[in-house]
């Protein structure tokens, strides 16, 4: 049986990336969820995007080095 929550029933969340239990406010909306919040806290997601974007302008920095290799 799957059991959904409503916002008002979730008070914490456990963030999947850093472990940590914190205060729903610190969680993204995400619909497709069952407790309709995030499963990273915003401190991770931010962390995570930043890294993205680092790699992703590296790769287009490099890319004739990477291409050349």
């Amino acid at each position: 049986m799957i059991q959904y929550f409503t916002l008002s029933e979730v008070i914490e969340k456990r963030c999947s990336i850093c472990g940590v239990t914190k205060p729903i406010d610190g969680f993204s909306l995400h619909r497709g969820a069952k407790d309709g919040l995030s499963e990273r806290c915003r401190a991770c997601r931010s962390e995570m995007r930043r890294a993205a974007d680092y790699v992703e302008y590296w790769v287009i920095a490099h890319r004739k080095e990477v291409n050349a290799a």
